[in-house]
Order: C-alpha cells, then structure tokens, then sequence
C-alpha cells in the first residue's frame, strides 16, 4: 500500500473516524477495506459495512477478496428485494462477517428505530426554535420573513415528529440497529450533503436551504454509531467534499465531529458561521441590468 493508505488505515484505527477527501485515484476503495479489516483483526469493530454507489458494489466486492481472499465477506448486491430483504439483514445481523458490503440505496432502507428517529427530530427542533427566537429578537420587522420561513419548517418537522411516533406502534420493518453494525464506510459520501441549515439572518447565498430524508437518516445514523461505540463508527470518502456552499463543511463536521463542536459551545450553523466563516457583500447586476448587493458565505 502507499503511504496515504496506510495513515488512512492508521486514521481509522486509533479514532474509528475520517474523512477522505483524497481526489480520484488514490486508492480510496482499497483503504476502506484494509480499514474494515484491520479494525475487525484488532477487535475495534465487529462487523464494519461499506456503503457503495450501484453500479460499484459487484467491483468492489471483487476487490475486496482479491485483497484478502480469506475474508468472510457478506455482499447484498442482489438479496435486498421486497422478498429477500428480511432474510438478508437476518443473515446480517446473525452472521460472522469481516464486513458487510451494501448500496447507498439498500442502506438507506434500513430506517433508524422510530424513538432513536424522535430523540434526534426533538434535538433538530430545538435548533429550529433558536433560530427562530433570534430571528425575532434581532428585528421583529425586518426578520418577519425569516420568521416565517423558519416557523413552515418547524411545522413541517414537528409532522414527522408526530410520523416517527404514529410508527412505532405499527411498524414491524427492521431497523438499522438491529443489524449489529458498528462501524461504517461511505463511498461517495457527498450523496449525504443536503442537510437542513437553519439560520436566523436574512437569506445569504451559499446557504443551503434543503434538506432530504436521505441525508436525514445519515446523520441519525452516524450520530447513534459514535454515541454507542465510544466516538467511532464513521468515515466518509469523497473527492468532492465542498462542491457548491462552504456550509457543506458544516453539515461534514455534523457527521463526523458532533462531540467536537458541542464541546465548543457551537451547536447551530450561526454560531459556527460566526467562528469559520466569512460572509462577503458585492454589488452584482439584476436580471434588469441593475445592480444590488448580493451577500455571499464565501469562505472559512
């Protein structure tokens, strides 16, 4: 191996988290495996999984035995329909794996238990009611917009809250805790980017204002991972990291740093935005051949 895998294995071994950001070609695919299994040969993980676009997974999945042809490998490629899903991720949680190989899309399916979903939906609610209350309290006139936008997304949680509780008392799917795994890997993890960002001043381009259940779930998962293993259990690879908005460097640290920004006193994008980032005012022609000023989050 290079020596860039090797202090990815090493990254990944001594904090069970990462980011790799290294660019096409450098072996990415290659290092989550050695990973995977270095962490089972050490006892730091029981059954890691590696979540892979589709159109990888049969590929990847070769690699991974032609790098240690002895593993126990579980590949879900074509055991996750309607009829075998059951089945396979009773397979999974049962079997003795060095690791479970699966998509993007059949992870997704793996939903989070309804009351992990409302602990996490409750904990996104109070940032909401924050930024609203700031919003307020900055300039009742001027943040009326803002203020209602904020107060559409609150009702629009608050029904999934009511959602996640109405299904725990019929839903009979298998959760992702039921699975036994402690440990993941994202290929292409910039899939997870689209978090919600609240904030309490006036729209700034370069904040993202949408959000997928998607990239929801993601951070359900990946926050239930580290609180149950120690701070370990995630590690994202990506050659594309920041690609539109500087706040998708935000929404990473939320994956993989959650313990590190509370620890530090910042628990909402403001006052994130307000230690890292640098919001910038330029003048810039309209679609009527006028000028305005346009502010921009345009650096960290």
């Amino acid at each position: 191996m290079r020596d860039i895998q090797k202090n990815f294995v090493w990254q990944v071994v001594t904090t069970g988290r990462g980011l790799a950001a290294h660019e096409v070609g450098t072996g990415k695919t290659a290092s989550m495996i050695a990973s995977a299994m270095e962490l089972r040969r050490l006892g730091l993980a029981k059954k890691p999984m590696i979540a892979v676009k589709k159109a990888n997974i049969e590929q990847i999945t070769k690699e991974a035995l032609e790098l240690y042809p002895g593993a126990k490998i579980l590949s879900t490629a074509d055991n996750f329909d309607a009829q075998n899903r059951k089945r396979t991720i009773a397979q999974m949680a049962t079997g003795d794996y060095d690791m479970v190989i699966m998509t993007h899309d059949q992870m997704d399916l793996l939903a989070m238990r309804p009351e992990t979903q409302s602990q996490y939906i409750n904990e996104e609610l109070s940032e909401l009611r924050a930024a609203r209350e700031a919003a307020w309290q900055d300039d009742p006139k001027k943040s009326n917009r803002v203020v209602k936008a904020l107060e559409a997304a609150q009702a629009k949680l608050e029904a999934k809250l009511r959602d996640a509780i109405d299904a725990s008392e019929k839903d009979d799917a298998v959760h992702f805790e039921e699975t036994g795994i402690d440990q993941i890997f994202v290929d292409e993890a910039h899939r997870y980017k689209s978090l919600p960002v609240y904030t309490h001043g006036e729209r700034v381009k370069g904040v993202p204002q949408t959000r997928s259940d998607r990239a929801t779930n993601m951070l359900m998962r990946s926050q239930w991972l580290q609180e149950h293993n120690g701070g370990r259990g995630v590690v994202f690879a990506t050659g594309t990291p920041v690609a539109n908005t500087m706040a998708e460097l935000y929404n990473i640290q939320r994956y993989l740093q959650p313990n590190e920004l509370k620890e530090r006193g910042i628990t909402s994008f403001d006052s994130w935005a307000s230690a890292f980032g640098d919001r910038q005012t330029e003048m810039e022609p309209t679609v009527t051949g006028d000028y305005a000023p346009v502010t921009r989050f345009s650096k960290f």
